[in-house]
């Protein structure tokens, strides 16, 4: 074999190497995500509207990423996941949150993420910053509406940083939490649902 085909094998025997080369990965932990998703095993969130119709959601911790050892092409990975023990007449819960945070291969930046599907409606957000995520996505991959609000008053408290999340109801007739609310240091703090347009505030 020539000298290039040695150098060749040599090349591709290191990489393999690398490739199969293991680190250790934290589990999850992350201030920010925990900013603005607040929540503890067996919390209880109870949200009302202004024709006092109250909806409870139990909070139970459902998933928690502990360390492990990663693969180093695969970077780590963690999440933290709450459930609402309340169902809808489909036995889906009614609540359901997860957040991750990614460390990508070879990187040193950071990437985190969130999923909330409330009475079966999906935002999912994308790179959260301090002030809120940089975009969400709904069903199908639809972009939502963001909006960033400073101060934002709601039921007699003034929330210092709020995120409202929107979806289109124009076309999508079937939508049922169409607005959602999300404030640093509170989590969520309101949604809109169909029929009616209701506002639901958190107590």
């Amino acid at each position: 074999m020539g000298s290039i085909g040695s150098f060749i094998c040599l090349f591709f025997l290191y990489s393999c190497e690398d490739c199969s080369k293991k680190i250790p990965c934290p589990g999850y932990e992350d201030a920010l995500l925990d900013a603005w998703f607040p929540y503890k095993n067996g919390q209880q969130l109870i949200f009302k509207t202004s024709g006092n119709k109250t909806d409870t959601f139990r909070l139970q911790l459902s998933d928690s990423t502990v360390a492990y050892d990663s693969r180093e092409a695969n970077g780590c990975n963690a999440f933290k996941s709450f459930r609402a023990i309340e169902t809808d007449s489909f036995f889906r819960t009614k609540l359901y949150i997860t957040m991750g945070v990614s460390q990508p291969a070879y990187s040193t930046d950071m990437v985190r993420g969130a999923s909330i599907n409330l009475f079966s409606g999906h935002f999912n957000g994308t790179q959260l910053t301090q002030d809120g995520f940089e975009s969400f996505s709904g069903e199908s991959g639809t972009n939502l509406v963001t909006n960033n609000l400073r101060n934002f008053s709601l039921n007699g408290i003034t929330y210092p940083v709020v995120q409202s999340v929107q979806k289109d109801t124009i076309n999508n007739k079937q939508v049922i939490v169409y607005k959602i609310y999300l404030a640093k240091n509170f989590g969520i703090i309101a949604f809109e649902k169909n029929p009616g347009a209701e506002l639901w505030i958190k107590e």
